[in-house]
């Protein structure tokens, strides 16, 4: 396998990986976890497709942080990294 098609396999095993995580915080009624992963499960293919710009993925993970009630999070979490 090319590294290009490793890097893709890797971010499409990340993606289903934070999908599995939304689905069993669903069930098991995790608010926190479900949000969690909900704002980041599509993060991976965004940033595998070439076409999206880094600066308007950022925009769309903060709205949706927004529209989840993790805006405080979401900039807790970037100030500490």
């Amino acid at each position: 396998m090319k590294d290009d098609e490793i890097k893709r396999l890797l971010f499409k095993v990340l993606y289903q990986v934070l999908i599995e995580i939304r689905e069993e915080a669903y069930l098991i009624d995790n608010k926190k976890i479900h949000k969690l992963s909900d704002l980041t499960h599509n993060l991976p293919l965004g940033l595998l497709n070439e076409e999206n710009e880094s600066e308007e993925l950022m925009k769309k993970l903060k709205l949706q942080a927004k529209s989840l009630g993790l805006e405080k999070w979401l900039e807790g979490s970037l100030r500490q990294l």
